[in-house]
């Protein structure tokens, strides 16, 4: 059995969510973030977007994937199109 990919490791699969412990809860503010729509979705861009809203939780979506409706003020949600570039970003 072999080990799971080191976060922000190029092996590691850009969908999902990640956490960062030490930034405030109940905290997303997605306008400093949005210079990143129409751009590429790699580890370190989805980071920084994460670190320009203050949010604890980001939550990546890729093309026709289902996720939960329920709000939550620490998350980021960044959605990406069929080519893998961000399309949308908000908190939630």
């Amino acid at each position: 059995m072999t080990a799971p990919p080191p976060p922000g490791s190029a092996a590691q699969p850009l969908a999902g969510q990640t956490e960062d412990a030490s930034a405030p809860r109940n905290r997303c503010n997605a306008a400093p973030a949005q210079g990143h729509i129409g751009k590429k979705a790699t580890h370190a861009l989805l980071d920084q977007a994460r670190a320009q809203a203050g949010a604890r939780l980001l939550r990546v979506v890729g093309p026709d994937k289902m996720v939960t409706q329920e709000y939550n003020a620490s998350r980021l949600t960044v959605l990406l199109d069929e080519k893998g570039l961000v399309a949308e970003i908000r908190c939630g």
